[in-house]
C-alpha cells in the first residue's frame, strides 16, 4: 500500500493521499470512462493524535482507474453552509492529478484544521482524457452532513 502525505502552506490544511477502496460513480452517456470516484467518508471532525484540544473538518475521497485514461485529475472541494438559505462557501480545496492505480484504490482526504459547527459537503471534479483520446468530465453527486466538532 503506498502512502503519499501532503501539507500545503498556511496553518489551515492538511492533505493526505493513501490507499484501498469500493463504489461506483461513473458519469452518464460516457461510456468510455473507466474511473470511479466517490465520497468514502462525509465531512466528519476529526481530533488529532498530537493535539486532543483541536478539532478539525476531514473527508475523505476514494478513486479508481479500471481502464488506464490517458489523464485525471480530481479536484476535491469541502464547503461549509452559510446561511439557512442555501449559500455556501469553501472553506478549502485542493487538485489531485494523476491515476489512480487500476489494482488499488486510492484515499485522498482533504482536512480544514479549523472545526466549525454546522452543515458541511464534499464535492468532487474530474476531468482527463480516456484511454482513446476522448475529453470527459465526471461531477460526482455532493456529500452532506452535520458536524458537532465534538
Amino acid at each position: 500500500m503506498s502512502i503519499q502525505h501532503r501539507v500545503l502552506s498556511g496553518a489551515t490544511l492538511a492533505v493526505v493521499c493513501l490507499a484501498t477502496m469500493a463504489a461506483d460513480c461513473r458519469p452518464t452517456g460516457l461510456p468510455h470512462f473507466g474511473c470511479v470516484q466517490r465520497v468514502r467518508t462525509p465531512p466528519t471532525s476529526y481530533i488529532p493524535e498530537d493535539e486532543p484540544h483541536h478539532a478539525w473538518v476531514h473527508t475523505i475521497v476514494e478513486a479508481r482507474c479500471d481502464v488506464r485514461p490517458r489523464s485525471h485529475h480530481m479536484r476535491i472541494a469541502l464547503d461549509r453552509k452559510l446561511t439557512q438559505s442555501g449559500r455556501w462557501r469553501e472553506m478549502i480545496s485542493d487538485e489531485f492529478p494523476g491515476i489512480p492505480p487500476k489494482e488499488d484504490t486510492r484515499l485522498y482526504a482533504l482536512t480544514f484544521t479549523v472545526c466549525i459547527p454546522g452543515w458541511w459537503r464534499t464535492r468532487i471534479v474530474v476531468t482527463g482524457q480516456d484511454s482513446k483520446g476522448r475529453e470527459y468530465r465526471a461531477d460526482p453527486p455532493e456529500v452532506r452532513s452535520y458536524v458537532t466538532c465534538e
